[in-house]
């Protein structure tokens, strides 16, 4: 399968092939969101904004695996920069080069972009992928920090209520 997939940019129509594999990749990870739906809905957003790329990998009709990128400006690097924020291989189709072939396609799309780096992240526990990564160069070391390895810090943010936020409505404002 690995030399009869093809790698390509994701177009808005390709919108009901690269939903079910962010399904999949949502059930992969255990999670329950989000819905079927709101992955339309997110993806849709998505493929119409101009800092991101998804890329898609072919096998004949069938959507195999994909990859999702954000490009930004970065101060300390003083030009645009890459995150690959996705990149997912149907089960069918893993052992087969594609995951390979689809990070290679990113870092193809953020060099054409003017990026000056590209990063990502990835469980510890996901050997394969981390070899391929280090295969293509990437490391955990930073460059920018002499040395020491990359830590990433999540904070799940939920909306606040407005009393919660420092919000309070008196009658000399007007809500609008």
């Amino acid at each position: 399968m690995g030399s009869d997939v093809t790698i390509r940019r994701a177009r808005p129509a390709d919108l009901v092939v690269v939903a079910p594999l962010i399904g999949a990749f949502r059930d992969a990870l255990r999670r329950l969101d989000p819905d079927d739906r709101a992955i339309e809905r997110g993806l849709a957003r998505v493929l119409a904004d101009r800092a991101v790329t998804v890329g898609l990998a072919m096998a004949g009709c069938q959507a195999v695996g994909y990859t999702l990128q954000r490009r930004h400006f970065s101060v300390w690097a003083q030009g645009e920069e890459a995150l690959l924020e996705d990149l997912f291989v149907a089960a069918a189709a893993r052992g087969r080069q594609v995951g390979r072939r689809l990070a290679e396609h990113a870092i193809a799309e953020a060099r054409a972009a003017g990026c000056r780096a590209i990063s990502l992240d990835t469980n510890e526990r996901n050997e394969a992928a981390n070899a391929i990564y280090r295969r293509l160069g990437f490391c955990c070391e930073r460059w920018r920090w002499d040395g020491g390895r990359q830590i990433r810090y999540d904070l799940k943010l939920e909306p606040l209520a407005q009393a919660e936020a420092g919000i309070h409505w008196g009658p000399w404002m007007v809500r609008w």
